[in-house]
């Protein structure tokens, strides 16, 4: 119940505070209910058989009676609502007795859990003999220590008597606790942006009922919205992590193989371009390497990190998980075979759920430059050079091993002579150099002859003028003795 009420208090837009066990509550003190100034005092009363087990004149007047002795000790009752609240219906013979609505419409819009019960409060009607104020007072009158009191005080606590009746809020026929899960599950479902789930909130409901449970028992702390919310929070972080954890290792797993890392500089400059910008678009000429360096950027705790394809196969589960869960940053990385009207439908998606539900939630779709810009999405760019890598990542790129005319050698010694590194490592190369299982091949391979005495020949013929032999008829050999041949 005191999830129900909490989370229709958090719909109302209530700043609230729900308590139990509150000393200046008397026996309504099982929930206590206060916003705007006024608290709302209740008395849970269930029964496991409510069919047969109805709520008659005698049991009622003896409930009135107890009730009321407990609220006139009661200080604060100016501003006090007060409410009996049970699964029990009303009798035949209590449903004739006069009664009238409830003036306060929160009573209805937030302690009622079905269209079948009665919200009444009961009105003297001494014209019967049912009638419910004569027979308290009539007890009332024969309880201990009232004969003792003064004309005037008794006086004064049957004009307190009239004052309780004619504001004690009866709210009957109502779900029983073991009925109130649907309840519960559905308050959730209307504050949620994304509703089309109904297989997680079962076991939502089990991670929220752990922290309510045990505020029950330890009776000493106070529900608020923020509180609520907290719990709501990490009962959906609770469901998804799994998932979300999953499909986090399934689409970095490469990228963590790489061992890239890119410099201080490089990253603060990009994580000053990314907050309080809810939506943005990441375009960059090196797709790979820039999923590194934004993940550098971000608490990846905090990050769903998904391609588009795992996206479009999860994608109300995994939205769900966002905007409910602990994540603050949803990135979404499409590669070069993702279709431009899959980005945009995607990010439209993205923008329409997002702002049913305004909070602190960041999006990133991460694209290869070529792609259009989306509409709604702030623009940044990230060009790849070899200088934004760490220095640790520099030598290590340089000492990667590559094919290089048939030879294997290091990048560094290919390009010991060469004086435009920039220019030749650039986001493809590198991206090749780092990938596991990717061969980088530069150069022909030359020709080869496998004999004994020449692995490595180099063919080369010599044309020389006629002229220079005294005999044209001479036959001759010519040796090359040049280092270079």
């Amino acid at each position: 119940m005191a999830a129900i009420i909490g989370l229709r208090g958090m719909q109302r837009g209530d700043d609230f505070e729900l308590a139990t066990n509150v000393k200046d509550a008397g026996n309504f003190d099982d929930l206590v209910y206060t916003t705007n100034g006024r608290r709302y005092c209740l008395q849970l009363k269930h029964t496991t058989t409510p069919d047969t087990n109805k709520l008659e004149p005698k049991d009622l007047i003896k409930l009135l009676h107890k009730s009321f002795e407990s609220y006139y000790s009661i200080q604060d009752k100016d501003k006090s609502e007060f409410i009996i609240y049970t699964n029990k219906r009303l009798g035949q013979t209590l449903l004739g007795h006069k009664s009238k609505k409830a003036e306060d419409d929160r009573v209805k819009e937030v302690f009622k859990t079905s269209d079948e019960g009665e919200i009444r409060i009961l009105i003297s009607d001494k014209s019967t003999k049912l009638d419910v104020y004569s027979r308290v007072e009539n007890l009332l009158k024969k309880s201990k220590g009232f004969d003792k009191l003064s004309a005037s005080e008794q006086k004064s606590k049957l004009e307190m008597l009239t004052e309780f009746l004619n504001k004690l809020v009866m709210v009957t026929g109502q779900k029983a606790e073991c009925e109130l899960d649907d309840v519960i599950i559905e308050e959730i479902r209307k504050q949620d942006a994304v509703k089309d789930v109904p297989e997680m909130h079962e076991r939502e409901l089990l991670y929220l009922k752990s922290p309510l449970e045990s505020w029950w028992r330890k009776r000493n702390k106070q529900i608020t919205p923020e509180v609520l919310r907290n719990w709501l929070q990490k009962a959906k972080t609770a469901c998804y992590t799994s998932l979300v954890r999953s499909l986090f290792e399934s689409c970095t797993k490469n990228l963590a193989r790489t061992g890239i890392k890119f410099s201080d500089s490089e990253t603060s400059r990009l994580q000053a371009e990314l907050p309080n910008k809810p939506a943005v678009h990441l375009r960059t000429d090196a797709l790979t390497l820039c999923s590194i360096l934004l993940l550098d950027c971000l608490d990846t705790s905090k990050c769903i990190f998904v391609t588009l394809e795992s996206l479009q196969s999860n994608k109300n589960m995994l939205l769900y998980a966002w905007l409910g869960g602990r994540w603050e940053w949803l990135i979404v990385s499409c590669d070069s075979t993702v279709q431009q009207s899959d980005i945009s439908d995607t990010c439209l998606k993205i923008s329409e759920i997002s702002k049913r539900d305004p909070s602190d939630k960041r999006v990133i779709i991460l694209t290869e430059q070529s792609v259009q810009q989306v509409r709604g999405f702030v623009p940044v760019e990230h060009v790849f050079s070899f200088e934004q890598l760490s220095k640790e990542s520099q030598e290590m790129v340089l000492d990667k091993k590559i094919d290089f005319q048939g030879c294997e050698v290091t990048m560094r010694s290919v390009l010991q002579r060469h004086g435009n590194v920039e220019h030749v490592l650039g986001p493809e190369l590198v991206t090749d150099l780092v990938t596991e299982g990717t061969a980088v091949n530069i150069g022909g391979k030359l020709h080869v002859k496998t004999g004994y005495y020449a692995p490595r020949v180099l063919q080369r013929e010599v044309w020389l003028q006629s002229t220079v032999l005294r005999n044209p008829n001479d036959v001759f050999a010519v040796r090359l003795s040049s280092p270079s041949a």
